[in-house]
This record gives C-alpha cells, sequence and structure tokens, in this order.
C-alpha cells in the first residue's frame, strides 16, 4: 500500500481535482434523478386524483358500485324477460279470420269465423252467423291445433289461416 500513497502525494491536486470532478458529477446526476423524480410524482398524482378530486381508489370502488347496480338490473331484466316468454306461450296470438254471407238475403260479409290460439294449439273458434232479424255466436274449443268439435267450411278456413300465421311468425324468429 506503500506505493499508492506515494503516488496520492505526488499527484495530491490531480487526484484532488479527479474527486471533485466525480462529487460534482454525482450531484449532477443526483439532481437529475430528484428532478425525474418530481416529475414522475407530478405525474402519478395526477393519474391518482380524478377530476372531481377523488383518487384512484374513490373512483374504481365508484365503478366497482356501478358494475354492481348494471349487474343487479340485468339480472332482473332477464328474470322479467323470462317471465314474459313463459308468458307469450299461452297467449293466443295467433289468428285467423274469414268473413262470409250466411244466408243469401244477407250481403255484406257480415257473418264471420275467427280462429285464435297460443303456441301449443290450444284456443277457440268464435263464429258468428248474422241473418236478416238474429244473430247467433258460437265457440268451439282447439286443443293441439285441432277442433273438439265439427268445423263449418269457414270455421276449418279460419283455423287453416291462424295455422298459417303461426308457421310465418315461427320462420321470422329463426
Amino acid at each position: 500500500m506503500g506505493a499508492l500513497e506515494t503516488f496520492a502525494k505526488q499527484n495530491l491536486g490531480v487526484v484532488t481535482a479527479a474527486l471533485l470532478i466525480l462529487t460534482l458529477a454525482a450531484l449532477v446526476l443526483a439532481a437529475v434523478g430528484f428532478s425525474n423524480a418530481a416529475k414522475t410524482r407530478k405525474q402519478l398524482r395526477s393519474l391518482l386524483d380524478g377530476v372531481r378530486g377523488e383518487t384512484l381508489e374513490q373512483m374504481l370502488h365508484a365503478h366497482m358500485r356501478e358494475r354492481a347496480e348494471q349487474a343487479a338490473t340485468l339480472a332482473a331484466h332477464a328474470k322479467a324477460l323470462e317471465t314474459l316468454e313463459s308468458k307469450m306461450e299461452s297467449s293466443k296470438r295467433y289468428l285467423g279470420v274469414v268473413r262470409y254471407n250466411a244466408f243469401d238475403d244477407v250481403g255484406g260479409d257480415q257473418s264471420f269465423a275467427l280462429a285464435l290460439y297460443d303456441e301449443t294449439g290450444h284456443g277457440a273458434v268464435i263464429s258468428s252467423v248474422v241473418g236478416r232479424s238474429n244473430a247467433r255466436v258460437y265457440c268451439k274449443e282447439i286443443e293441439g291445433g285441432q277442433a273438439k268439435k265439427d268445423l263449418s267450411q269457414e270455421e276449418q278456413a279460419a283455423l287453416e289461416a291462424a295455422a298459417r300465421n303461426r308457421a310465418l311468425a315461427r320462420q321470422s324468429t329463426k
């Protein structure tokens, strides 16, 4: 270690200048590092502080609350839709109407046959036979798309029209 001491004593000015330069360089690097850290802190603070002054954590909690509310609303809508779909099966939505003249002396197609039934084919055929001095109304039950009683030609045509409407509705949902 004697050689190092000898070199340091002989070149004390050069060693001191080198150490001074290294110290100044370290100070400059430290200042740049602190400046960068301050900028990063400022950016992080602006990221973590919301527009209305809330923190990122508060914004995340609010977002999670909103998502939970939306999920609950979606679940309620899904349940309501399920209820509506189950009710639609039994709603009498397929219908056919045939208007006709029941008697030669009565015009204007005042008589009619109306067939209506649900998805399972349950419903009724309602007929109104209009004469000059009276009108009669008949109702015949439909099960599985078939009448339980014999149908007149007009009632059968109304039932077939309802069946066509059902087929069209099923095609449009595919």
